[in-house]
């Protein structure tokens, strides 16, 4: 289903036969955490489990990328949600509490947040293209396609 307003499209669910899409693995996203550069646990360069026992997680829509893990229950037990990015980094920069976020969707430029990799669990995102199975691309469409095979996976088609 896809909602459509003039800013942009959204796809809420889909329902496709089975082997319908083809899904092209382009790299993956290395899962921290994030908090204000005077926290703590700031100073580390990396970050496990047991470390982040006791303390206010900010959980947000990415936190199910831990569901499954040991880290779970630091999940099911976080003390609110907020899916909005702008008000989960104003909470953040007010030293409300930490949070998960892949690394790409890490504010690199803010200069009172700081991403510390988790290293134990060890999560990721996985990134890929997605497309119709037995579908010919539209021309540019290919060629987005080729480039981003080309720079995200080193060339390999």
């Amino acid at each position: 289903m896809v909602h459509h307003d003039q800013r942009n499209a959204v796809v809420g669910f889909g329902v496709v036969g089975e082997g319908e899409l083809e899904y092209t693995h382009l790299f993956e996203d290395k899962v921290g955490v994030v908090c204000h550069r005077s926290h703590p646990l700031a100073s580390g360069s990396s970050i496990d489990l047991r470390s982040l026992q006791g303390e206010k997680l900010i959980r947000n829509g990415t936190s199910r990328l831990l569901m499954g893990t040991d880290a779970s229950a630091l999940v099911e037990n976080s003390a609110f949600y907020i899916s909005n990015m702008i008000s989960l980094i104003a909470m953040l920069e007010a030293g409300a509490g930490i949070t998960t976020l892949p690394q790409l969707a890490f504010p690199e430029h803010n200069q009172n947040l700081c991403f510390i990799p988790l290293q134990e669990p060890d999560v990721v995102r996985r990134i890929g293209l997605v497309k119709a199975r037995n579908c010919t691309l539209a021309p540019a469409a290919q060629i987005m396609e080729a480039f981003l095979l080309k720079s995200l996976r080193g060339g390999e088609k």
